[in-house]
């Protein structure tokens, strides 16, 4: 009787023990705000940056389009000068087209138009080049080193 008693209550203990615990961990979460998800809500993103420098002496470069993947890119309309960038983050298996207007600051108005592409491939190769240029310079892109692009003269 004695080894019945003892039993009862030990499994009593633990019955107790696991309903407390349970009761902690909902109350503890109680307070969590919970959000459903959809399959489509969360996608891990990988990217590169490119740091797209203006080594254009004597102009200005105006951001006119951005196109393709990216997970930042300069707002349409910026500008920068001589030895400024602007950094676009290009997507994983992706590539990026950003159109500039080049300004001569001397003058009013546009003197040409460049489209830039960036591409962060398969295989994890990153590469930059001029897709078409309408100006009278030639423009080439320069890669030293890292995520430093030079845009200057060819």
């Amino acid at each position: 009787m004695i080894k019945k008693t003892v039993a009862a209550g030990i499994a009593a203990l633990a019955v107790a023990g696991v309903l407390g615990g349970a009761a902690l961990t909902s109350a503890a979460g109680a307070d969590t705000p919970r959000t459903r998800t959809t399959v489509g809500d969360v996608t891990a993103q990988y990217s590169k940056g490119f740091n797209m420098f203006n080594v254009l002496g004597g102009y200005d470069l105006r951001l006119a389009a951005v196109d393709g993947l990216h997970e930042g890119a300069p707002p349409i309309g910026s500008s920068m000068s001589y030895g400024q960038f602007q950094r676009f983050e290009v997507q994983y298996d992706a590539y990026v087209d950003a159109t500039y207007d080049i300004i001569d600051p001397r003058i009013p108005g546009k003197v040409g138009t460049v489209m830039i592409e960036m591409e962060y491939g398969f295989f994890g190769n990153v590469n930059a080049h001029v897709v078409w240029n309408h100006s009278t310079m030639g423009i080439v892109i320069d890669h030293p080193g890292d995520e430093t692009w030079g845009i200057q003269p060819g």
